[in-house]
């Protein structure tokens, strides 16, 4: 009985966690990648497993392994490091980006293509006003997601995807670029997904502690829910990249994301699948909108003080967002693609020593490997913005650079560093 409960509770958990990670206009990117690899879309599907699955995925275990929250994860990074970065994510990243980006896609791709020119800010404002209304009573949050929103968003996905695939929709063309794997990983990094994983991977965790499982157990349900979710965006995104590639051979690198999802829906099942996908949509991001805005929430309550209460800042956030909303899609990745450009690498290096931080000898290794991925990852980001000739002529010098991988080598070695710079050194035992 005691395992059929875990079991459970361990499912439940996980269609939460797919749900957070599936949504905020993430059904867009795999279709792109698909046009991107045509014939090799088997690459496409791998390289979005690596970034978009498997990556976000070992993060929530990164967060467990190391303690189970934010604060345990980031204490070899001292409290102010935490704080600072967490409020980088929060902002630029959440309320900036993810947030507006969930009720920008549902109108783009959910109601325009139905309801034709119905003004932005009339969907964003109920979008918002439904977010508002589920995610003001933060217990409640991750059961909403689990129980009711997300087996609904599965079933309108698969019967959208089974379609795809058993009667393909078009010719695949070759790949439109030379490093399909590569390039697909790279394009798997904007679904945020990894950032998810570190910030929202608690939340999970405490949904089965509060169930009353102890430590053991509290792993073994986590285990189920990470292969719940990677079983679930493998599906999804898989189905999506192998639709983008039937499109291959009369879309090419310059087509609108959205259009490309409406295209394949559309070929699919008609004016029905049109309907699929606003519902697939609405939920998809909002599934996503109400987890993260919980989290976002929360934060900014902890870091007020307690002086603006969790209900306020759900309100604030709602309000903020369906304004930041009306520059729509494309304008939200633009803006984003520098920041995942310079977080991800810090991202990777704390997911991977939060997974082995038994293993991890001293707190200099997670100080310097986080040092050096922060300065190349900067740098990154730097070139993203400015096209800077000389320092993306530098980075793609660098070993693995030319992959989009110059910040790996120096990460390591600032790991091996910041080792012997603090050997002998107790590590932190709490978040000072």
């Amino acid at each position: 009985m005691k395992n059929k409960k875990l079991l459970l509770s361990g499912i439940i958990v996980g269609f939460a966690l797919f749900s957070t990670y599936f949504g905020a206009g993430n059904l867009i990117f795999p279709p792109y990648i698909g046009v991107m690899t045509g014939s090799n879309y088997w690459a496409g599907i791998l390289g979005m497993t690596i970034s978009a699955i498997f990556l976000p995925i070992i993060a929530v275990i990164g967060v467990l392994n190391s303690g189970g929250s934010m604060d345990t994860i980031m204490k070899p990074l001292g409290r102010r490091f935490m704080t600072f970065f967490f409020f980088i994510n929060y902002t630029f990243l959440a309320l900036g980006s993810t947030l507006p980006r969930c009720a920008a896609t549902t109108y783009e791709m959910g109601v325009q293509p139905l309801f034709g020119d119905v003004p932005r800010i009339i969907a964003s404002l109920i979008f918002f006003g439904i977010f508002y209304l589920l995610a003001r009573k933060q217990e409640s949050v991750v059961d909403k997601l689990g129980k009711y929103l997300t087996p609904a968003l599965l079933i309108l996905l698969v019967i959208i995807i089974l379609k795809v695939v058993l009667d393909p929709i078009g010719m695949q063309a070759a790949p439109k670029v030379e490093k399909p794997l590569v390039d697909a990983t790279l394009n798997g990094y904007l679904t945020g997904d990894l950032t998810l994983g570190i910030l929202c991977g608690g939340m999970f965790i405490s949904a089965l502690k509060r169930e009353g499982y102890g430590e053991k157990d509290v792993r073994k349900g986590t285990a189920i829910a990470c292969v719940v979710a990677f079983i679930g965006l493998f599906i999804v995104y898989g189905g999506l990249v192998y639709g983008g590639a039937s499109l291959s051979t009369e879309f090419d690198l310059n087509a609108e994301r959205t259009t490309l999802l409406i295209e394949i829906v559309s070929r699919a099942l008609g004016k029905v699948g049109l309907l699929f996908l606003s519902g697939a949509v609405a939920l998809a991001c909002l599934t996503t909108s109400v987890g993260l805005g919980a989290n976002v929430a929360t934060f900014l309550e902890e870091l007020t003080k307690g002086k603006i209460k969790y209900k306020t800042w759900i309100l604030i956030i709602a309000v903020l967002c369906c304004i930041l909303s009306i520059q729509g899609v494309t304008g939200l990745i633009d803006y984003v693609t520098p920041l995942f450009a310079f977080l991800y690498p810090i991202f990777i290096v704390i997911t991977f020593l939060g997974i082995f931080d038994r293993k991890v000898a001293n707190d200099g290794i997670y100080k310097g490997g986080v040092l050096l991925a922060s300065i190349f990852g900067l740098l990154d980001a730097i070139v993203i913005v400015t096209k800077s000739s000389a320092i993306d002529s530098f980075m793609k010098a660098m070993p693995f650079g030319a992959s989009g991988f110059a910040w790996l080598v120096p990460t390591i070695i600032g790991m091996v560093v910041g080792y012997f710079l603090y050997k002998g050194k107790p590590r932190a035992t709490k978040l000072a």
